[in-house]
């Protein structure tokens, strides 16, 4: 679950104010990044070495970039990274990579950034480090509010592998494994508990709702899948996996 907002809620009454900063979005005269040129730059292309990584990898992504206006000059290639969907909560954008490099009139370079997948890593609550599996998306651009190129790759999984058949057929697995409870909290992208979204299990059927608190609990199959929908916002579906806590970040 990735959020730019914090976390801290503390709400006043009338009597004794609080303090209270999950909504607040102050806007900054620049942007993380933000620099100044007498020159224009673009980024051609940006290209990850492969789409699957495990946890002894690093990631290697190939940017070209050209000066697009008539005198020399620097510009900083940035990459970041975002956990798609996390258990916990993680920034939408995290710098992972940079390189500042020169260029004459109609120049173009190609520069590799690269970020080995244990700064992917999470740590508990008593100091562990840990890779959570899971899609990640590699955002380049040249500042935080100009990403002019995404990657989508996934970390810590195994690509699946394509039956070879020889005539079109549905192919329909059906979880077989044991029945868990599966729990978590549904949010929004500010952190705000969104309630009354409908949680329900793919294969069974069985559905719940979220409670004011955004909590949910439901009975399903271990190799299930949950989805989560709710009117305005985008529906996310996710693969149990065995894990018996999920939690979920919707966006609209």
């Amino acid at each position: 679950m990735t959020t730019d907002k914090g976390f801290y809620k503390e709400p006043g009454t009338y009597e004794l104010p609080g303090r209270d900063y999950v909504f607040s979005s102050p806007n900054p005269l620049w942007a993380f990044g933000h620099g100044l040129s007498y020159t224009t730059f673009d980024l051609v292309s940006a290209i990850a070495d492969k789409t699957h990584y495990q946890a002894h990898d690093t990631i290697a992504v190939k940017v070209k970039i050209a000066n697009s206006g008539e005198v020399a000059g620097k510009e900083v290639v940035q990459l970041y990274i975002r956990d798609v969907v996390s258990t916990v909560m993680t920034p939408i954008k995290q710098l992972k990579a940079f390189e500042k490099i020169s260029l004459n009139p109609a120049e173009t370079k190609e520069i590799t950034l690269k970020v080995p997948i244990h700064e992917l890593y999470l740590t508990d609550n008593i100091g562990n480090r840990y890779l959570e599996p899971g899609t990640f998306e590699i955002k380049v651009g040249t500042a935080s509010d100009r990403i002019t190129h995404r990657i989508s790759i996934e970390v810590g999984r195994e690509p699946e592998k394509t039956p070879v058949i020889d005539s079109p057929q549905i192919i329909k697995v059906t979880p077989s494994g044991e029945f868990i409870t599966v729990q978590g909290f549904v949010r929004d992208a500010q952190a705000t508990p969104v309630a009354y979204v409908t949680v329900r299990a793919i294969s069974s059927g069985q559905e719940t709702q979220t409670d004011e608190k955004g909590f949910y609990s439901i009975n399903l199959r271990t190799d299930d899948s949950i989805a989560f929908a709710k009117a305005r916002f985008i529906t996310q579906q996710m693969e149990v996996k065995g894990r018996k806590n999920i939690n979920i970040r919707l966006v609209k």
